[in-house]
């Protein structure tokens, strides 16, 4: 009986030994893996700022502010962003795009290409 309870207190000793040892371990490994959490988060924070910057509710120049503030507090910060309006609607400058190089087109024709032709 008595050597149980010394065998079971030696096993104790060592495990609260190597706890000891592996204490610079463990806090080297725990602070990679906050690391890595704050990294995902920043990564999934910029993630949420590209979506509603491709989706014209933010404009180019403010993502870096955006980005600060989804990091702070991602969800405050998609319910702040789930209500507000399109700022840039990118499919009518896309339109526009396209309707200017038409009208460059058309310029081209009724006023150089004439004169090529003669």
């Amino acid at each position: 009986m008595q050597d149980e309870e010394e065998e079971e207190e030696g096993e104790e000793l060592v495990e609260s030994k190597k706890g000891e040892a592996n204490a610079p371990e463990i806090s080297e490994l725990q602070r990679e893996i906050d690391e890595i959490k704050e990294e995902k988060h920043l990564l999934e924070a910029k993630n949420v700022v590209k979506e509603y910057l491709d989706a014209g509710k933010i404009l180019p120049k403010d993502v870096e502010k955006h980005e600060n503030l989804a990091v702070k507090e991602l969800s405050d910060y998609k319910e702040l962003m789930a209500d507000a309006p399109v700022v840039i609607n990118f499919e009518e400058e896309s339109k526009k795009s396209d309707e200017d190089e038409t009208d460059m087109y058309s310029d081209y024709e009724k006023h150089i290409r004439p004169h090529l032709d003669k």
